[in-house]
């Protein structure tokens, strides 16, 4: 995928791994189309994930309910 200017995305793979390449960018996820896309969830291009906010402010940030369970050995 290319844009009008040398910042260039893409999804690629290399070595073992398969990968997304957004410069300084943000992947966001929702549903909709591109004119009235809701928004679910959105990776920051400094590495913070948020769910539920589209300004996430911290490595993980949820705005809404979390459940967690222990399922260990």
């Amino acid at each position: 995928m290319w844009g009008t200017n040398s910042n260039h995305c893409g999804i690629g793979y290399s070595g073992l791994s398969n990968a997304v390449f957004t410069p300084e960018y943000h992947l966001v996820f929702g549903n909709g189309n591109s004119s009235s896309l809701i928004e679910t969830m959105r990776i920051k291009g400094n590495g913070n994930v948020g769910i539920g906010t589209n300004n996430p402010q911290t490595t993980l940030d949820i705005n809404g309910d979390v459940n967690i369970e222990n399922k260990c050995c």
